[in-house]
């Protein structure tokens, strides 16, 4: 019975972790499937450094995740805002920062290379791009 209980252990603390590991919080491919409601205005080329798929880090006490694509009719913007919103927004892009929501309360843009975001000027968060 020994000799089953040490490798029997071990797989528990294996399967333990591996569920316990919560997916991190990002835009996925089924959320970007479809068409957007929305159009994303553009005053000025966006910087390529937006483009792309962002989240905030894991340990985010606000979690924080975009995508912004171009497709054939255009940039489409998709956000996902903690528990309380995931879905297509409004966007406007001007080079360097991409103002988006209903209010136009949000906003991500570049500082020093890096990429943050914010919400009515408040909870600045770092982005970090998507694996």
């Amino acid at each position: 019975m020994k000799r089953f209980t040490q490798p029997l252990c071990l797989a528990f603390l294996i399967l333990i972790t591996l569920c316990s590991t919560a997916p991190a919080f990002e835009v996925t491919d089924g959320d970007m499937a479809g068409d957007s409601p929305f159009t994303v205005t553009v005053k000025n080329p966006v910087s390529p450094e937006l483009l792309g798929r962002f989240r905030s880090s894991d340990d985010s006490k606000n979690p924080f995740a975009y995508a912004l694509e171009q497709r054939d009719s255009g940039y489409v913007m998709f956000v996902k805002v903690g528990d309380k919103f995931s879905g297509w927004v409004k966007a406007t892009l001007d080079n360097e920062s991409i103002v988006f929501g209903k209010k136009g309360d949000g906003r991500i843009f570049l500082e020093d290379g890096t990429v943050y975001r914010t919400f009515k000027g408040k909870l600045k968060t770092e982005l970090h791009k998507q694996d």
